[in-house]
């Protein structure tokens, strides 16, 4: 970590936000609610490095080297509010090329195509399109009711 939880705290208390959304170590932050659970003063830690991360993103200060991060994260839930479900080539497929559109570095498009082969004979891989959900305005719901809060 770049700024101990510790540090990243006292920056949010001090009214350093954007110095604290900019830290990369809200990225590698696991959620385990270890030091959550350890803090003396009772601060959910946890809670602010999540918080954190989202405003990193709504102020577009994301620490350079997290950036793959938020790109995977924001792929993934556009898979699962299409699908209901991870499709994992179609997520494959948007995370590689909005990686390619934001960088126009053909090497890191398919620096991990080798990887299929690999993953797909040990049954790591599931290239079958699959369907949706059954529900998909139940997903619909959950998806609108996480985002009133925004």
């Amino acid at each position: 970590m770049d700024v101990l939880p510790s540090t990243i705290i006292r920056f949010v208390q001090n009214g350093d936000v954007k110095e604290a959304a900019s830290a990369n170590s809200i990225w590698k932050c696991l959620a385990c609610l270890t030091c959550t659970t350890r803090c003396p003063k009772e601060v959910d830690i946890a809670a602010v490095m999540d918080a954190l991360k989202q405003i990193s993103i709504e102020k577009r200060c994301v620490h350079r080297d997290m950036r793959e991060i938020v790109l995977f994260q924001r792929s993934f839930l556009n898979n699962i509010r299409r699908n209901g479900r991870t499709n994992e080539l179609e997520l494959v497929a948007e995370y590689k090329i909005r990686g390619f559109l934001g960088n126009f570095n053909p090497f890191w498009a398919i620096k991990d195509s080798m990887l299929g082969p690999a993953m797909l004979a040990k049954g790591k891989l599931h290239i079958g399109v699959g369907s949706p959900v059954k529900d998909k305005a139940l997903v619909k719901r959950i998806f609108d009711r996480c985002l009133e809060g925004e």
